[in-house]
This record gives C-alpha cells, sequence and structure tokens, in this order.
C-alpha cells in the first residue's frame, strides 16, 4: 500500500490545475486549427476541381460553337438529300403506275394482216375500243383470231354485224387489255 503525502501548497496546486486545464485548451485548440486547415485544402481543392471543369466545360462550349456550323451544314446536306430521295421516290412511284402504250402498239400492229385500215383507236379502263374497214370479211376474222390468241388481249368482241359484208367491211372491235401488258419492271424493256 501506497501513501501519498500532499506537501504542495494550495497555490501551486491550483497553479498546476491552471496549467493543466491551459494545455488541455491549447491541445484543442490545435486540433480545431488542424481540422480547419483540413477542410480549408479540401474546400481549396474542390475550388480547384471546379474551376478546371469549368474551363473544360467552356473549351468543350466553344468547341461544340464551332461544331454547330459543321453540325448546321450537315444538317442541311441532310435535308437535300431528304428531298432528292423524295423526288427519286415519287418518280419510282410514277414509273411504277407508267402504262407503256408502245408495247401495246407494237403488239397490236403484229396483230393487223394487210387489208386492215384502223381509222379510231381509243380507250378507257384497259378496254380498247377501234373501228375501220378491212378489204375482205377473211382479213377481218384473221385479225379476230390473232388478238384472241395474243396473251395480252381478252373478250375480243366482234359483232356479227360486221361479217355481212363480204368485201370492204366497216367494223368495230372491242377488246381488253391485260394490265401486265402495259406495264414492265424498272429497267426491262420489251422487244
Amino acid at each position: 500500500m501506497r501513501i501519498k503525502i500532499n506537501l504542495i501548497p494550495p497555490y501551486r496546486k491550483e497553479e498546476i490545475r491552471k496549467a493543466s486545464r491551459l494545455r488541455s485548451v491549447i491541445r484543442w485548440e490545435l486540433e480545431l486549427i488542424f481540422m480547419l486547415a483540413v477542410f480549408a485544402v479540401f474546400l481549396a481543392g474542390i475550388n480547384h476541381i471546379l474551376r478546371f471543369s469549368l474551363s473544360a466545360v467552356n473549351s468543350n462550349f466553344s468547341i461544340a460553337i464551332k461544331d454547330n456550323t459543321q453540325y448546321k451544314i450537315i444538317e442541311k446536306h441532310d435535308n437535300e438529300i431528304n428531298e432528292i430521295n423524295n423526288a427519286v421516290a415519287d418518280v419510282a412511284k410514277i414509273q411504277k403506275d407508267q402504262m407503256y402504250w408502245a408495247d401495246f402498239l407494237h403488239s397490236f400492229s403484229l396483230a393487223v394482216p394487210d387489208g386492215i385500215k384502223v381509222s379510231d383507236l381509243s380507250s378507257k379502263n384497259y378496254s380498247i375500243y377501234l373501228s375501220g374497214e378491212a378489204d375482205t370479211r377473211e382479213n377481218l376474222l384473221r385479225l379476230k383470231d390473232k388478238l384472241t390468241e395474243d396473251s395480252c388481249f381478252s373478250e375480243v368482241n366482234l359483232p356479227l354485224s360486221n361479217l355481212v359484208s363480204k368485201n370492204d367491211a366497216i367494223f368495230q372491235l372491242n377488246f381488253k387489255i391485260k394490265k401486265e401488258c402495259l406495264k414492265r419492271d424498272a429497267g426491262e424493256i420489251k422487244k
């Protein structure tokens, strides 16, 4: 067991307590100053990062402004290309719906025998109306047979009243032409 003897005078005890408190206060102040210094360094780092980010954004913005003119040029060209594509699509649609009457006329001219004179030829909704004069009834029947045999023509109608006259017969004839014979695929040329 130890025995403590307190031989320090009371005023000295008070000074020791004050010195101990002073050291505690100084230590707390130093810790607080250290924390404030760390916080200040942290804020300075954030400030530096924000300035760097701001300068990067500003440089990107200036590049974007330069690229914006290029973007407008590209957008202008893109719009022009779209307009051209629309025009080409319109032309393709027109060509798809185009009727090639030259092909019909070629097939028809091959079917018309010598001695037949066509005075009127008209069409409506793929129906052909034809009138003319045949030098003989046989030539008129030959015309009807050739039109009937041709795969492009159907429903050939030659009224019997046209066959009454043996020579110099005036006739009227009607028939239908198939859609496929008036249309062709793009690039196809009938011979």
